[in-house]
């Protein structure tokens, strides 16, 4: 779902700093597609060794303004997450392979990643915000409660998630949460009581909202589901 650069195994090299670019090494090398191939014609000869050993060779080096923000997903892990977004505003496809992640000059872990056609966006995680501390409650359980009609059974759930920021001036937040999807036409699932009200919702039953919060404050989200189904049916997984 819906989860923080130099690429070691891609023909560039991605830099997200916000200072400008150091002067190139060599000159751009030339991309040329021909059907599924792409082929990089690099304008100067390269000295590489007969040792059998596989060696990279410097294609080019680019740079792209990131814009930063954070994510969470406290069902998973009770953490924020520093996520840049950018496009791949150049010519150049670049090839899966492993990807080194900076954050302020920090090194932050290496990652995969697929391939990058040129114009597309892209989205990478950057590591934990220890600055943000989120926290996700179960605030209400009653399963197995009788229907009115006495031959449906059902649950009732509920939880809280608080996003607190003591120290950045503003973080922006994405939330992601979920609630249970039916497998079966006679097991019913609702979202009940969403406070504030989710931005997206999808059929996977992904719930996302986008906070706003300033130092010294906090976010608070509160969403219950109610599950209703005949009492004959088993339900796992609530």
């Amino acid at each position: 779902t819906r989860g923080g650069p130099a690429l070691a195994a891609a023909p560039a090299e991605m830099m997200m700093a916000a200072a400008p670019a150091p002067e190139m090494a060599y000159d751009l090398a030339q991309a040329e597609s021909s059907g599924p191939s792409v082929t990089y014609k690099i304008n100067a000869p390269r000295a590489i060794p007969s040792d059998g050993q596989p060696h990279q060779v410097h294609i080019a080096r680019l740079q792209f303004d990131a814009a930063l923000d954070y994510f969470c997903a406290p069902k998973a892990a009770e953490q924020a997450f520093v996520r840049a977004k950018f496009k791949n505003a150049s010519e150049y496809l670049m090839l899966p392979g492993e990807v080194s992640l900076y954050h302020a000059q920090e090194f932050v872990g290496a990652r995969a990643t697929e391939t990058i056609a040129p114009n597309q966006d892209v989205e990478l995680f950057l590591g934990a915000e220890p600055r943000l501390r989120v926290t996700r409650k179960e605030t209400q359980r009653e399963v197995n409660k009788t229907g009115l009609m006495g031959n449906t059974a059902g649950a009732a759930l509920a939880y809280r998630i608080v996003i607190e920021n003591p120290s950045l001036d503003v973080a922006r937040v994405t939330v992601l949460d979920q609630i249970p999807v039916s497998q079966h036409p006679d097991i019913k699932v609702k979202l009940r009581d969403a406070t504030p009200r989710p931005a997206e919702q999808n059929e996977q039953g992904e719930l996302t909202w986008h906070v706003e919060i300033k130092k010294g404050d906090k976010a608070q989200i509160d969403f219950g589901v109610t599950v209703e189904y005949p009492k004959e049916i088993r339900v796992a997984g609530l």
